[in-house]
């Protein structure tokens, strides 16, 4: 979102930049200040790929799959949702999605607390929420009020889904650094992936449809979790 914001000031040369500065800032100063942590065991591909036959496990990758996905389908075209179903004008989007980034830090940290005491709650409200939000957007977000309102409110839930999962993956897998890993893999491959898809709906139908879509596989996480016993994850993790 603030890169969107600086590039509408300046341009996108500008944004990468800034982005490749300040990541060498951020890496040195991790560098210097992160104690080291020697891993417990090598994790070979085929530890990595063998946590899937852990339950747990595999409901929180598969959920990060869906969620993820889903929510690249739709936020890819944020800004044609914003300016086409609710009105609003395309020098105010760059403004929008930086109180959106904002709104999901708030998110981060209200389901980081919400999960140390309930993972399994927290990671089956996110979808629950993220349905209702996404697929309502074309009906009730029609005007630029209930439009960023929404906006800011799926902001904030899709804010919380990292740290709800990870505290799920730290209850459940019996090897926590490949489970941790595989489920960064499959976060970032659905990034893509989500925007693949949602380029191909939207081409294919229309932006209401392309919401629904991503409501449709949100509400997969919602019936993946939901099939889980809530005692498999909100048990105190054996060390």
């Amino acid at each position: 979102p603030l890169g969107t914001l600086l590039g509408d000031m300046s341009s996108w040369r500008w944004v990468f930049g800034g982005l490749g500065g300040v990541s060498l800032i951020v890496g040195g100063a991790l560098w210097l200040t992160l104690p080291a942590l020697a891993p417990r065991e090598p994790v070979r591909l085929g530890v990595l790929f063998r946590q899937l036959a852990n339950r747990g496990v595999r409901v929180a990758v598969l959920t990060t799959g869906c969620v993820v996905v889903g929510h690249f389908v739709a936020y890819t075209f944020i800004s044609p949702v914003l300016q086409s179903i609710s009105g609003v004008e395309q020098r105010h989007v760059g403004t929008l999605l930086l109180l959106y980034g904002a709104a999901g830090i708030i998110g981060n940290v209200v389901a980081g607390m919400r999960a140390a005491r309930n993972p399994y709650i927290a990671v089956l409200t996110i979808p629950v929420l993220l349905v209702v939000i996404v697929a309502s957007f074309p009906l009730l977000g029609t005007n630029p009020l209930t439009g960023v309102g929404l906006l800011m409110l799926w902001g904030a839930v899709f804010g919380g889904i990292s740290v709800s999962i990870q505290t799920w993956i730290l209850r459940t897998a019996p090897n926590t650094e490949a489970a941790t890993a595989l489920m960064a893999f499959v976060f970032n491959l659905s990034i893509g992936l989500g925007a693949l898809l949602g380029g191909r709906v939207v081409d294919a139908t229309s932006l209401p449809t392309t919401l629904w879509s991503a409501a449709a596989l949100f509400l997969v996480g919602v019936v993946l979790v939901g099939r889980t016993p809530s005692r498999l994850v909100n048990k105190e993790r054996i060390r």
